[in-house]
């Protein structure tokens, strides 16, 4: 394991054992929601300064503003992780990801400029990537108290409107 992730579930060994060999930096981070974050760990000062100053902003604001997702982000961070994709779960098991990683790590290698540009305009239409991750980790990690008492421990309450 490169880094230590932000949840317990690890990734599948032999999606990971395949992505390393296009790329031995790679890791797959369940982030929660049925979403996995690829990225390359490659820890760097630079990297680590960024997670370190995004943390500290996070702990300054008071406790109600402050953001699980943003805290954990940055602990990916200062690891050295860059985030690559996201991809749904189905897109991990039916091997989707592992090819398109395939295909991105290609044309990166053997055609950058055009390889650039073709991602600048698909990502110039899709919501921030950083911004997405961080709301997903916002939402596992704030609510899942409640759905863990709920799905392992049989706390269920239900509101009868007949009773009430």
């Amino acid at each position: 394991m490169l880094i230590e992730t932000p949840t317990p579930r690890g990734a599948p060994w032999d999606v990971v054992r395949q992505l390393r060999e296009v790329d031995p930096t790679t890791t797959l981070v369940y982030i929660g929601l049925g979403h996995w974050l690829l990225g390359s760990v490659q820890p760097n000062a630079f990297r680590r300064q960024l997670a370190d100053r995004l943390i500290a902003n996070q702990w300054r604001l008071p406790v109600e503003q402050r953001r699980p997702g943003v805290i954990l982000w940055g602990r990916l961070l200062r690891s050295g992780f860059r985030a690559i994709a996201l991809y749904s779960e189905e897109q991990i098991n039916n091997g989707y990801a592992l090819l398109d990683f395939r295909r991105r790590e290609w044309n990166w290698r053997n055609r950058p400029e055009q390889a650039f540009e073709e991602t600048l305009r698909r990502v110039s239409d899709e919501p921030d990537l950083t911004k997405r991750v961080m709301k997903i980790l916002d939402a596992v990690h704030s609510e899942w108290r409640s759905v863990y008492r709920w799905a392992f421990r049989g706390q269920h309450s239900v509101i009868n409107p007949v009773l009430n």
